[in-house]
């Protein structure tokens, strides 16, 4: 099984950097992938913006990773799915749809996400070396 940092390597860490930015141009939409008036995004959308979907590819699909996303990009997307799972220890989108959760929950969560994969790339780097 990959460790963290290697997991890092497939540029998840960016993903996740770039849908927070994402979510801060847009606006965050709680439980819809895209609203088609406001333009606003939930985070299973952000992520495929971030990793290179065109906005007129994000819908309420559940393969939306897979079929909107780049082939190339889909490693980078998957891991950045797979490591905010991980860090809220449940289904993202069951996550972000409950207890109130804010526009900073989310950027809180992608920030933490983000930072895990580098710490753990960096950390396997130095073992490495």
């Amino acid at each position: 099984m990959s460790s963290l940092g290697d997991l890092a390597d497939t540029g998840a860490p960016q993903v996740l950097r770039k849908a927070r930015e994402i979510l801060g141009q847009r606006g965050w939409s709680q439980g819809i992938t895209r609203d088609y008036v406001t333009g606003e995004v939930d985070l299973i959308g952000a992520i495929a913006l971030a990793a290179g979907a065109k906005v007129s590819d994000v819908d309420d699909r559940p393969d939306l990773l897979q079929t909107s996303v780049p082939e190339a990009n889909r490693p980078a997307a998957y891991v950045a799915w797979e490591t905010l799972e991980w860090v809220v220890e449940t289904d993202p989108l069951e996550w972000q749809d409950s207890q109130n959760r804010t526009i900073f929950d989310i950027f809180k969560v992608l920030t933490k996400a983000a930072e895990r994969l580098e710490i753990s790339h960096r950390s396997s780097s130095d073992q490495k070396d």
